[in-house]
């Protein structure tokens, strides 16, 4: 499989995780192009898309391990990498994703109290 089909798959299974609730799993479905919380994702060689949906996966596990841990800096951590992504799919035009990408920042805003 391509690099691209790989990091495609990863999504997908983080995002199984995710709609699951259990998002040390999500993570680990990542693990290999990314390192964890307050750690960049490893984007190079992939697809704009595809990196973007990364970006957002890597996101939403940031803000949804933050909240239930109160992590500090977590939720500031998410909406950049939600925001990164949030560009790109904007620039594919890519609806359904900037819309899914909106919907998890504005979440990010809602547990920091933020509007």
């Amino acid at each position: 499989l391509s690099l691209d089909c790989r990091a495609e798959h990863a999504c997908q299974q983080a995002k199984l995780f995710e709609n699951k609730g259990a998002y040390e799993e999500a993570w680990q479905a990542l693990s290999v192009y990314w390192p964890g919380l307050g750690e960049r994702p490893q984007l190079t060689g992939l697809a704009p898309s595809v990196a973007a949906e990364i970006l957002l996966r890597a996101g939403v596990i940031t803000a949804a391990i933050g909240a239930k841990s109160q992590l500090s800096g977590a939720q500031e951590n998410a909406k950049n990498l939600i925001s990164e992504s949030l560009t790109v799919f904007q620039a594919l035009i890519y609806q359904p994703k900037i819309e899914e990408a909106q919907v998890e920042l504005a979440l990010c805003y809602r547990h920091t109290g933020e509007n």
